[in-house]
């Protein structure tokens, strides 16, 4: 992501550069982060500009309408998130920094390999229900005519519709009123990232709903912005009693740096990424429990 209009861009960032680089070790011209494959199990140093991207990811051909428009939002949020890191104050952002951020949080969630992957099982769901209820198929059958069906492009246009700015902006208010907590890790274990980085997590049981949408009641949502700062916005719907906005809370309780980096390892893609270069925990979390990885995908039935 970035570089000049007029070029073409071949490699397409979902998590963009500026932000890997506050994870990442400089040397010379170039940065470079530690990552864990965790469906290969494998460890290795990444230069950032080789990470979280592939190929025409969004789009080919010459205009690239929407790669243009990320990058003008990721400069502007870069300086944002410049300046929570080094103040490690949320007070220091005006109103419009605040909507500017939220509407960067929510862009960051839908624009990874993770969620085109969400929509992929989503659209196969519905077209294996469609073919077991309404042609009374056995679903092994079913499944293997929706995989032979399955139209990338559907999926890609759906995930480059909810990146639009008319899907966006009607959640950036609701996400601005949340409570925003900024965690400042005192902990030795860095805060760890993903190819998804921002994730979300609910206490609330909303069955037969979902619970994990930006507007389900007791959503909470975690963004790593540095190895020892993360953003945490609370539905202050129900939260609201308990936490006060812009709050800047010091941990030194390491679960709670386990259970954010837990979510980076349950919800990322493939890639989890570190300042660090130890992921000794992370190969136990995976060892512990094996659906972390997801590998083969579940498709609904």
């Amino acid at each position: 992501m970035g570089g000049d209009f007029l070029s073409k861009v071949k490699l397409q960032h979902y998590v963009p550069r500026f932000y890997l680089k506050n994870f990442a070790s400089q040397n010379k011209k170039n940065h470079f982060i530690n990552c864990f494959d965790k469906i290969e199990e494998k460890q290795f140093t990444s230069n950032i500009s080789n990470i979280t991207c592939e190929k025409y990811f969004y789009e080919k051909g010459n205009i690239q309408l929407l790669e243009k428009e990320l990058s003008i939002l990721e400069r502007k949020s870069s300086k944002i998130i410049k300046k929570i890191v080094k103040t490690k104050d949320l007070n220091v952002l005006s109103d419009s920094e605040r909507n500017l951020m939220s509407e960067f949080i929510i862009n960051q969630s839908n624009r990874t390999r993770e969620y085109r992957e969400e929509i992929k099982d989503l659209t196969n769901s519905i077209k294996t229900k469609v073919a077991i209820h309404g042609f009374h198929m056995d679903p092994d059958e079913a499944r293997t005519i929706v995989d032979e069906i399955y139209d990338e492009n559907l999926v890609i246009n759906i995930q480059k519709r909810m990146l639009s700015k008319e899907s966006i902006s009607r959640l950036i208010e609701p996400i601005s009123e949340m409570i925003w907590i900024l965690y400042l890790n005192n902990t030795e274990m860095p805060f760890w990232i993903s190819d998804h980085p921002v994730n979300r997590f609910n206490h609330s049981d909303l069955s037969p709903y979902g619970n994990m949408g930006f507007l389900s009641p007791g959503i909470n949502i975690y963004y790593p912005l540095a190895p020892k700062v993360s953003l945490c916005l609370l539905d202050s719907r129900v939260l609201g009693t308990r936490f006060s906005d812009n709050t800047t809370k010091p941990i030194t309780d390491i679960q709670h740096i386990i259970f954010q980096n837990h979510l980076q390892a349950r919800f990322s893609y493939k890639h989890v990424l570190s300042n660090s270069s130890d992921f000794s925990f992370l190969k136990f979390m995976l060892e512990d429990n094996p659906k972390l990885i997801k590998e083969n995908r579940r498709i609904i039935s």
